[in-house]
């Protein structure tokens, strides 16, 4: 068995795989984008889960549910970038949007913040399965 390499640089056995089997192995149109935001999206559920179960924790070995707001999440994280959040976005993008907005998606739980958008994002990257609900419509 002879092998040989292709424009893409793999390599197949000579003869037996032809330009359009090799492109029909290839991924759909779109399902790049889709594997990157299905990879954002596991990525934040899993931060929310984590935030939500060290809540949890927190709250069995203390006795006192302390669900953490991400204010104070972002301010343990990075307090710097906080601090310059507030005058950089009043003063670059618009005063009104700090603290009507903003500031009520910090005093939001930690877990909801991160892992919500996590779920959205998967929601909508899901592949869609339509079944044969069409034909009702069928003369």
């Amino acid at each position: 068995m002879q092998l040989c390499g292709t424009a893409s640089g793999g390599l197949h056995r000579a003869g037996r795989l032809s330009y359009g089997a090799w492109e029909r192995s290839r991924l759909k149109e779109g399902d790049e984008m889709r594997l990157v935001i299905v990879t954002i999206g596991w990525i934040l559920v899993a931060l929310g889960v984590g935030v939500l179960c060290h809540d949890l924790v927190k709250w069995l070995l203390t006795g006192n549910l302390a669900i953490i707001d991400a204010g104070s999440f972002w301010f343990a994280v990075h307090e710097t970038s906080l601090k310059l959040a507030e005058p950089a976005v009043a003063r670059y993008v618009h005063p009104w949007l700090w603290h009507p907005v903003i500031s009520t998606i910090l005093l939001a739980p930690t877990f909801v913040v991160i892992g919500l958008p996590g779920a959205v994002l998967l929601l909508l990257a899901r592949r869609r399965r339509y079944s044969g609900h069409g034909e009702l419509f069928k003369g």
